[in-house]
């Protein structure tokens, strides 16, 4: 069974400056008006729909002031207090984003943005400790190689001084037959 898709949501789905348009519109011309201009582009909504969207956007618009204050406060805080570790500054920023964004809205719709933002900062700590591992993995790979290339080199001066192991390099075999017999030499029974 296809749900018909909201009324409202055709119109948060536009793009940012169509969705300007629309609020200019009606705060312009009000709810009934702005309907019927917009059924004129051929989207279909309802007073009720256009009020919502009126009130979502208004409310997000708030929300993204209000994180553009935070950030500012932040910065501030770090300047101002040097000594203040990035987690402390961050705790400080939250419980300002979170007193401020009650006194501006609704329990339930702060609720709602505060649970996506969560969902965001989780998602960014989960890349940023993704990209840490990756680094992490990157520098040992790096450091393997390099003892790799160490013992590479001591090990072909110990046996280059070998007397066994100059008649295998130096012998007519191809060097197929000669890395046999060398790894026969110097593994024993773990070389099969």
């Amino acid at each position: 069974m296809n749900k018909k898709p909201r009324c409202d949501s055709v119109l948060k789905n536009l793009p940012p400056e169509r969705q300007r348009e629309v609020i200019d519109l009606l705060n312009e011309k009000g709810l009934k008006q702005t309907k019927q201009h917009l059924a004129q582009d051929g989207i279909k909504t309802s007073v009720g729909a256009l009020s919502e969207f009126f009130s979502w956007w208004s409310l997000r618009q708030q929300f993204q002031l209000l994180e553009q204050d935070t950030v500012t406060m932040m910065e501030l805080l770090r300047k101002q207090a040097p000594e203040l570790s990035e987690e402390k500054v961050e705790t400080y920023g939250n419980a300002f984003f979170q007193l401020e964004a009650i006194k501006q809205s609704d329990p339930k719709t702060f609720l709602n943005y505060r649970t996506a933002r969560h969902k965001a900062k989780m998602d960014r700590l989960k890349f940023d400790q993704r990209e840490k591992q990756i680094a992490q993995k990157d520098q040992q790979l790096a450091l393997d190689e390099k003892k790799f290339q160490r013992d590479t080199c001591e090990l072909f001066v110990t046996w280059a001084q070998d007397q066994r192991a100059r008649q295998i390099v130096e012998g007519p075999e191809s060097n197929d037959a000669k890395t046999e017999q060398l790894g026969q030499l110097i593994f024993g029974e773990k070389w099969k």
